[in-house]
């Protein structure tokens, strides 16, 4: 599993929304509270000495650490810009400065041991899901899955269900273009691009797309009816 690249670019998209949101932060406590209990219980807490700790144990920390981290990032991202804040006085708290610090210090070596294909499952599930209630917030996340991981079909499916949302049937048609494209021997593109072709009413692509499909799968009987039927309406 390759690891992730973009970790500097990773900590300071995450900056602000961790010192600010209570929900990310919250989730990344939860998350690596047993790791502090289990390596850091001898700690004395405060001055940002657990975090400490658990970068010291960075390559110990439990897969559920790890998740977590990467679930308040997703979460974070995920805000709407907040406001400039006010200027900072000219003595800011020392245990909130090192706080933060230390909050994105277990935030940078978590994602530096995650692998891009988590990070992509995780942004392609969270587009998936909004697919239907909001495709075009959906297709922010699920573009950054295809850059993670511009092998997957799953995306490429979702990706093409998003625009197709949004009736935007060439978009949702370049997508499942692509996705046959990594996977030729697959029926399954082809058969959704003869959806798609249908709902846009061209039956002749669509008759062409199912064909094609059919070929791949010749058994397949919901493949034969959609031929059938598609050849039926070109006549």
């Amino acid at each position: 599993m390759r690891i992730l690249p973009a970790l500097v670019v990773c900590c300071a998209a995450a900056a602000a929304a961790f010192a600010d949101e209570p929900a990310a932060l919250a989730v990344l406590r939860a998350g690596c509270a047993a790791d502090a209990q289990q390596f850091c219980a001898n700690v004395p807490p405060g001055g940002g000495r657990i975090l400490a700790c658990l970068r010291d144990h960075k390559d110990e920390l439990s897969d559920q650490c790890k998740q977590a981290a990467v679930k308040a990032q997703v979460l974070s991202s995920n805000s709407a810009p907040a406001p400039a804040p006010a200027p900072a006085p000219a003595r800011a708290p020392r245990l909130g400065r090192v706080g933060m610090v230390g909050t994105l210090g277990v935030l940078a070596l978590v994602a530096a041991s995650l692998g891009r294909q988590y990070v992509a499952v995780l942004y392609g599930n969270s587009g998936q899901a909004l697919v239907s209630s909001k495709p075009l917030a959906a297709l922010d996340r699920l573009r950054t899955a295809e850059q993670l991981d511009p092998w997957s079909m799953q995306t490429q499916y979702s990706v093409a269900s998003a625009y197709a949302r949004l009736n935007d049937y060439g978009a949702a048609r370049a997508a499942l273009l692509d996705a046959e494209a990594l996977e030729p021997e697959n029926d399954v593109p082809p058969a959704l691009l003869g959806d798609i072709a249908t709902r846009a009413g061209d039956r002749r692509t669509a008759l062409a797309d199912y064909r094609r499909a059919l070929a791949l799968d010749p058994l397949e009987p919901a493949l034969k009816q959609a031929v059938q039927t598609a050849e039926a309406g070109r006549r």
